[in-house]
């Protein structure tokens, strides 16, 4: 009751990935931080895989299909990927119309998502995985991204990073009724028998504001 009766207060540390942090967490946190000023904040931006307890963080943001452990999972929202081009990349190579063109054209892989070149894509249920042959490896999406806006071939990207591209007609969706098989993008936090206010006020701050 006491810890219910206080306002959350302390240091909050946090870890997340670093262009889903930048682009769709770290807007939001002025409004956090106006709503509960007697906490402070400590973001740390990484795209590897953090262990929290060693890290000493509270919260962690990540994205994909999780196999929790020893970690409380929040599902915030679904991560949407899909394949996109330039025009003048699709003008030069043609436009794909089905799965199988993917192997003829050039494509920028992602290296995180999986060890082996392939993309795993879904449609109404069915789901492939497609064998690619990367003419860009890269462990950072916003390389693949600037690749893709340079013509250099098809990407699979997140919308968060790309949604504006696309309606401003510098990136193209293709093959969009294709997208990454489903996967989500959640709130981790260690087991505890009574979870720390300043946790939970984050967790639940996320979940409306994301979800």
């Amino acid at each position: 009751m006491s810890e219910l009766a206080r306002e959350p207060q302390g240091l909050l540390r946090v870890t997340l990935p670093n262009l889903y942090g930048q682009l769709r967490v770290a807007p939001l946190l002025p409004e956090f931080m106006r709503r509960y000023p007697r906490l402070k904040l400590e973001l740390s931006f990484d795209d590897r895989y953090v262990d929290l307890v060693a890290r000493r963080a509270d919260v962690g943001v990540r994205i994909g299909n999780l196999q929790t452990g020893d970690y409380v999972a929040r599902k915030l929202a679904p991560n949407t990927r899909f394949l996109c081009a330039s025009s003048d990349y699709l003008h030069r190579f043609g436009r794909p119309t089905e799965i199988a063109d993917l192997s003829r054209h050039a494509c920028l892989h992602f290296s995180p998502l999986m060890e082996e070149s392939r993309w795993r894509l879904s449609h109404n249920g069915r789901k492939l995985e497609v064998p690619i042959d990367p003419v860009l490896r890269a462990d950072n999406a916003e390389a693949l991204r600037q690749a893709a806006l340079g013509g250099q071939g098809i990407a699979l990207l997140a919308d968060f990073l790309v949604e504006e591209d696309i309606k401003a007609g510098r990136l193209v969706q293709v093959l969009p009724e294709w997208i990454i098989a489903e996967s989500w993008v959640f709130a981790v936090y260690p087991h505890a028998r009574f979870l720390p206010m300043k946790t939970r006020v984050f967790v639940d701050f996320l979940a409306e504001n994301i979800g």
